[in-house]
């Protein structure tokens, strides 16, 4: 080998390396979005720059399994391959060229999930973006470490099958190996669903038309973001110490983000018997509402989650803006344990069970539904809405 494709195998070599430091913060990111709802905060700028709004889409798993895992294994699988291209010349005209089309195929994903990330999720992961990088600089050395005799191996690549038959074997191995290990490792760690906060709708739910579940779910007094004109109305029963409710609030505030005016999002309190710190934090969510501070609030408590005590809860309000000595005082108050009342009786009504639960337009959903989902979802009564205002 020249010196010169010594310096470019030496580069891959180093790309991969930082592509597996990259995967690794990926996936652990993964599991803490998915546990929590909220992110580690290096990744996270505002809501334009985040890696949570990649790890809470649809496009972070594969049939389950994490992404940032088969990255991981296509990084461990692609250094093995270029260690085995350095040490084995006669290997190298057959490994080279399989190194080019690998390197190819993973800029090839990147670029889709950058449009991804550009067109659907409206949020750019700063970690994704490096493996891009990183996958378009590997695509472009194998390049060089191939020329000048790329062509030609290209060509005889067919005869020299026998050469190249071992360690594609050998990175498929690794790529299949390393996927379920980091597959197992994330769903092991990843909280098992309760079954009080199951994804499927309540047995029990009551036989209501869809106007008296948007009725009863209304509150005049609840925290809400979006006008009260809105075309889409979300109502949300939601406990500070769930956290399926952590997860699903960093979904509702994308919501906000992205339908701005067509789509209010109401909340109201539903504290689990399980929670001990639940109903204060809802108390003082109602106090905070009466300060006009209830989603900095909301939104720390639930950063905050593992947090949560008496004087934890005191901290928080304080830091959200919130007149800390008066919402304890304010919590206390008869007509506060009355709204949190009504909100549980209102949630009762509708047949909720666990949370998150919410209601669209008249129809009651529990679990923390992704994204994806609630987008599609709203298209649909988006377009209704303009269909009926079309009609004659």
């Amino acid at each position: 080998m020249t010196p010169r494709h010594r310096r470019a195998a030496g580069a891959l070599l180093a790309l991969v390396t930082l592509g597996c430091a990259v995967t690794v913060y990926l996936l652990l990111e993964h599991v803490q979005v998915r546990g929590t709802g909220s992110g580690s905060g290096a990744c996270d700028v505002n809501d334009r720059i985040n890696c949570a709004a990649a790890a809470l889409s649809s496009y972070a798993e594969v049939y389950g399994v994490p992404i940032a895992g088969l990255g991981l294994a296509y990084y461990i699988g692609f250094g093995i391959l270029v260690g085995m291209a350095m040490r084995s010349q006669a290997r190298r005209p057959a490994i080279v060229p399989l190194l080019v089309v690998l390197a190819g195929l993973a800029t090839s994903y990147s670029v889709f999930l950058l449009i991804v990330s550009l067109t659907r999720l409206s949020a750019l992961c700063p970690a994704c973006c490096l493996t891009y990088v990183v996958n378009l600089a590997t695509f472009v050395g194998t390049i060089f470490w191939a020329t000048p005799k790329l062509g030609e191996n290209m060509r005889t690549l067919e005869r020299r099958i026998s050469d190249a038959a071992t360690p594609f074997a050998a990175f498929v191995l690794i790529l299949v190996g390393v996927t379920a290990g980091a597959t197992a490792w994330a769903h092991r760690w990843l909280p098992v669903p309760d079954p009080i906060a199951a994804t499927a709708p309540p047995a029990k739910t009551p036989a209501l038309a869809a106007t008296q579940v948007t009725a009863i779910a209304h509150a005049a007094y609840a925290p809400s973001m979006g006008p009260a004109s809105a075309a889409i109305v979300l109502t949300v029963f939601s406990d500070f110490e769930c956290p399926h409710c952590a997860r699903f609030a960093a979904t509702l505030r994308r919501l906000h983000r992205n339908y701005g005016d067509a789509l209010r999002i109401e909340y109201r309190n539903y504290p689990l018997p399980m929670h001990r710190n639940a109903e204060l934090a809802a108390r003082l969510g109602v106090c905070a509402e009466q300060q006009g501070k209830f989603w900095g609030f909301h939104d720390l408590v639930f950063e905050k989650q593992d947090q949560l005590s008496l004087e934890s809860l005191a901290e928080i309000a304080d830091d959200a803006g919130v007149d800390a000595r008066a919402a304890m005082a304010c919590s206390e108050r008869p007509d506060v344990r009355q709204i949190i009342a009504a909100d549980i009786a209102a949630g009762e009504k509708l047949g909720i069970e666990g949370t998150p639960a919410f209601v669209l337009n008249g129809e009651v959903t529990v679990g923390a539904v992704l994204y994806d989902e609630l987008e599609r979802r709203i298209g649909k009564l988006l377009q209704s809405n303009e269909r009926a205002q079309l009609a004659p």
